[in-house]
């Protein structure tokens, strides 16, 4: 009745062209699925790395366009998932019933802590324990547990609509200054 897709290459430093046969490739390959025999639900996971361009505009909610500031996106991660995003709203406008999820990046569970070890947040703990130092810069840290996303992933599908956004963010993002006050 429905199909999850939650698999991507994440990387944040190749460009648009090494992303774009898995990431854009595999939205391809479960829309025909979705189509094929009785139409299928589709819930895909995103990323909140969609809403960020150079150019783009301060503030950016589930029904902003971002199609005029996809070249100005400072990551080849983010074209390639807003260009899945853009072949799934067409599957939408078919009559496909398509949700998308775009988390912010998603941190350990909320009650245990229990996280990949190979993942960002984790190599930047690493390095600044390593090293005895951190980066100086004003970047906000926006995490969201790993069970919460969990959660939303199971309910999210659920409804009428052919085509729906949440950009799940924390509501209290923290500071990279913080998280250096918080490891010491």
């Amino acid at each position: 009745d429905a199909i999850y897709h939650c698999a991507a290459l994440v990387d944040w430093v190749r460009g648009y062209s090494h992303l774009h046969r898995t990431n854009v490739g595999g939205v391809l390959a479960m829309i025909r699925f979705a189509c094929s025999r009785r139409t299928k639900r589709l819930l895909f996971v995103s990323s909140i790395d969609v809403c960020y361009a150079m150019d783009g505009p301060e503030r950016v909610d589930e029904d902003t366009n971002m199609l005029p500031y996809v070249g100005s996106m400072p990551l080849g991660y983010a074209r390639s998932k807003w260009v899945a995003e853009a072949l799934l709203r067409q599957a939408g406008a078919r009559g496909v019933p398509v949700a998308v999820l775009r988390p912010s990046l998603i941190a350990g569970d909320a009650k245990t802590g229990a996280s990949n070890p190979t993942d960002l947040i984790a190599a930047l703990v690493e390095g600044c324990v390593a090293t005895g130092m951190a980066i100086v810069t004003d970047w906000s840290l926006d995490c969201v547990p790993v069970d919460f996303v969990a959660r939303v992933v199971a309910v999210l599908p659920q409804g009428d609509s052919t085509w729906r956004v949440l950009n799940l963010v924390h509501r209290q993002p923290r500071q990279w200054r913080e998280f250096i006050l918080w490891m010491n």
